[in-house]
């Protein structure tokens, strides 16, 4: 409309484009904030005892820092026991009614491999064992007991639900990312590369995206700072 109200103050017809005058309103931006460790841990608590699917998606989100859209579309076979690796290679967003799968991620850097943090491995290979049972086909980690598929959509109003029930500050879902970036920094045992590689951030700097590579043991060292923040046994 804009455009079109430009060419006809330019040809005449008006004498100034009426939409260039246009105040819009202020968008309303929410503030998140981070949770603190002890927060996590409520957090935690009341996931565990909600139950799957929002368990899963809460460790997956506060823990790992994965996006809804990878939480849902984290895969079985992105996860490796032996090596102790994960992969987020592959992602799910809901449209609607349909729900879109895409072995893509959010941008390049997006894609990468976490070390799996030790003190979550136990509850995984639960989760597995508990879905094999049932007799599922072993696809997503987080899916309902029946093996349905979660909706993005539906992670954000359970969480909304968990928060309220657990009685902790409201943020979103998405800010469990910024929690596990903040516990990770206050820790001072990783370098903000090692944060980058294990958020999957696109930059720090354009220097230190071409110039610095992460190797396989610092990933191990960011997945072991944070299992020093909620495993019992201190190092």
């Amino acid at each position: 409309m804009s455009g079109a109200l430009e060419d006809a103050e330019v040809a005449g017809i008006i004498p100034y484009n009426y939409a260039a005058r246009v105040k819009l309103p202020k968008k309303k931006r929410f503030e998140g904030t981070a949770y603190s460790k002890s927060q996590v841990k409520t957090l935690l608590e009341a996931a565990e005892e909600a139950g799957e699917p929002i368990r899963s998606a809460v460790v997956l989100g506060a823990i790992y820092g994965l996006r809804k859209s990878e939480a849902c579309g984290l895969r079985w076979k992105d996860i490796d026991f032996e090596q102790g690796t994960m992969y987020i290679r592959n992602t799910v967003k809901t449209n609607g009614s349909l729900i879109v799968e895409e072995e893509r991620t959010k941008t390049k850097k997006s894609r990468r491999m976490i070390a799996l943090i030790p003190f979550t491995v136990p509850y995984l290979k639960e989760l597995k064992e508990t879905q094999e049972r049932a007799g599922l086909t072993l696809d997503k980690v987080c899916v309902w007991p029946d093996g349905r598929r979660v909706r993005t959509d539906y992670l954000s109003k359970q969480f909304d639900r968990l928060i309220e029930k657990a009685g902790l500050p409201k943020v979103r879902y998405h800010d469990l990312r910024d929690t596990a970036a903040s516990l990770l920094a206050s820790t001072g045992d990783v370098t903000m590369k090692q944060l980058q590689d294990f958020m999957g951030h696109e930059d720090i700097s354009t220097t230190m995206n071409i110039y610095v590579h992460v190797l396989d043991g610092e990933k191990q060292a960011a997945s072991e700072a944070m299992d020093a923040i909620f495993s019992k046994e201190k190092p």
